[in-house]
């Protein structure tokens, strides 16, 4: 009886081309980018152009001119779930502040998008949690303190003030539905 074939090279990285397992860690990202991309073809959406890799992983331009940046992250799936102190997310987040800091008035939303769980409970570990409290907060005096000292990390390594990683995180968003 013959062996089974060998994967074929659709189905194995080279071990020789560093650049396989790169392209296997983005193209998440790369997919992504072109379901957005779809948007431009529809009338009902308001997306203009779409960069890649342009300040952020996927930064769509709306007809206003004002943009939407979106961090793609993804995670193999014996990997722990997403929490708001994890590096991957505060340097999200922190992208978010610097893309605010350098074009103000330009930014509609960012959207922190994953394919892999998050972290779901009412405290500081929590992004989606995290993220709630800045949106419903009138101004930064007004956050839990947990909340506040992460804002404060995160302008910190924005090299930003607080009162800009405020505004730009009062504007972004997290989904782990991709």
């Amino acid at each position: 009886m013959p062996s089974p074939p060998s994967p074929g090279p659709d189905q194995t990285l080279s071990p020789n081309d560093p650049g396989d397992e790169t392209s296997r860690r983005i193209r998440f990202q790369w997919t992504w980018a072109a379901i957005v991309c779809c948007m431009l073809f529809d009338d009902t959406q308001d997306v203009v152009e779409v960069f890649c890799e342009q300040h952020e992983d996927i930064l769509l331009k709306h007809r206003d001119g004002k943009f939407t940046g979106n961090q793609v992250k993804t995670r193999e799936s014996d990997q722990p779930i997403w929490k708001a102190n994890d590096e991957q997310v505060r340097s999200a987040c922190v992208r978010f502040v610097q893309l605010e800091l350098s074009y103000p008035g330009y930014c509609r939303a960012f959207r922190f998008l994953t394919n892999h769980p998050l972290h779901v409970a009412d405290n500081s570990q929590s992004l989606g949690y995290v993220l709630s409290q800045i949106a419903a907060a009138p101004t930064v005096a007004d956050l839990p303190a947990k909340v506040a000292a992460w804002l404060r990390r995160v302008a910190h390594e924005a090299d930003a003030s607080e009162t800009v990683a405020f505004q730009a995180l009062k504007k972004t968003t997290v989904s782990d539905v991709l």
